[in-house]
Parts: C-alpha cells; sequence; structure tokens
C-alpha cells in the first residue's frame, strides 16, 4: 500500500507518511521483548527534522510527529492504544482529501496495532469496500464480527453485518447477503439503530426485487409438491 500513499501525495509527505507506515508496520510485527532495538538510535532525530522543514500542515504533522515520539523514541513502551489513535488521526487527514488509499493503509495499521478492537477493523472493511478491494473488505468486516461479538459491541456487529450484507448483494450471493440483511436488522431493531434499520429493509426489498420473495417461492414449492 506504500506505492498507494506515494500515488496521492507526492514527495515529502508522500515519503514520510510512507515511512511512518512503515514504522508501524515493524513495530506490530516485533515481538514486544525486540522493540527496544528495532529502531537506530538517530532515527527519531532525523525523522523530527524532515516533518519540521517539509511538512507544513498542522493536522498530519502532529500525529506524525507523535508516531514519531511512540515508535522511533522509546518503542518498547509505547501503547498499542495510542498508537492507533495517532494512525487514525493520519486516516481522518487523508479522508478529508479523498485519499482513500492512504487513509485505508492507516487504518489497517491501527486495526493491527489494536487487533481487539471491532471498531477499528470495522472501519478498514468499509475503506477496503470504498476501495473496490472486495476480498480485504470481506476479511476486515468477518473479523469485525468476531471483535464485535467478544467485545459486546452491538454497534460494530449491526454496522458489519449491514455491510457484509451489501457486498454479498453485489455479487449476486443472495442466500449470504440476506442472512446478513436479516442479522443487521435483527440488531437495528432491538438497539433502536434505525440507520442500520432502515437500510437493512432497504437491502432485503432489493434482493426481493431483484431475486424473488424466497418465502413466496418455498410455498410455491410445498404446494406443487402437495398437489
Amino acid at each position: 500500500m506504500g506505492t498507494t500513499i506515494l500515488d496521492e501525495f507526492p514527495e515529502p509527505a508522500g515519503g514520510v507518511l510512507w515511512q511512518t507506515l512503515r514504522d508501524v508496520h515493524l513495530w506490530v510485527r516485533a515481538a514486544p521483548a525486540e522493540r527496544t532495538g528495532l529502531f537506530s538510535g538517530d532515527a527519531l532525530r532525523g525523522r523530527l527534522a524532515m516533518l519540521m522543514a517539509h511538512l507544513v500542515d498542522p493536522d498530519l504533522r502532529a500525529p506524525l510527529v507523535r508516531l514519531g515520539f511512540l515508535l522511533l523514541g522509546k518503542p518498547a513502551k509505547a501503547e498499542a492504544k495510542r498508537v492507533a489513535a495517532e494512525c487514525r488521526r493520519v486516516v481522518e487527514w487523508a479522508e478529508r482529501r479523498a485519499a482513500l488509499g492512504t487513509a485505508l493503509a492507516f487504518a489497517q495499521a491501527a486495526a493491527l496495532a489494536a487487533p481487539a478492537d471491532a471498531a477499528l477493523a470495522l472501519e478498514t472493511g468499509i475503506l477496503a469496500v470504498a476501495r473496490g478491494e472486495e476480498a480485504r473488505a470481506e476479511s476486515w468486516l468477518r473479523r469485525a464480527l468476531v471483535l464485535a461479538r467478544r467485545e459486546g459491541d452491538r454497534s460494530a456487529h449491526a454496522r458489519a453485518c449491514l455491510e457484509l450484507g451489501d457486498l454479498y448483494a453485489g455479487r449476486d450471493s443472495v442466500l449470504l447477503a440476506r442472512g446478513f440483511y436479516l442479522r443487521a436488522l435483527g440488531q437495528g431493531r432491538r438497539k433502536g439503530r434505525w440507520e442500520v434499520r432502515g437500510a437493512a429493509l432497504r437491502g432485503l426489498s432489493q434482493l426481493t426485487e431483484a431475486h424473488g420473495d424466497p418465502a413466496e417461492e418455498h410455498g410455491t414449492s410445498r404446494s406443487g409438491a402437495l398437489s
């Protein structure tokens, strides 16, 4: 995804974003005991000098500076939630500029840094849908379902079901789509999530228009069998 960042943002911003993303992935992959010597002693000084010299947008510079201190300064003491939070600030910055490739890259980095967070997995899946990356979207949305059940996050669970319903409807996987829409509808009814409920009902209606009503088909088949 580094090349996508460089496509969306030329140097120097693209280069600093790419280097920061690489740092997050290196930190995530390293075992806690290996993080102390993960980066060279002067890495932080060099990164800060680059940020101060080339990045004038404070909305981007601030989270990248904080990520620099977290990852390059004292990587062994960096907290996953703080790393994820700063990655999310980059996501928001990129989304405001319609740079969905960069947004997805940092959303995924945030979700990897805090792997038990259903909302982060969900956001990654939704951005992958927006980018047309169906395989990546399906993987992250299903992960969000598992995490949401584990956390008891009903909001993330309902939205993940809705997004998966849309994904499978787009593939004409009617049974899967209908099942996820029904799950989203149930969550929406129980918790008063009217937006999710309305979207699930629209999805079910569109499936019925395109593929027929399964209840009617079932009734027709039974009538034929009894005649």
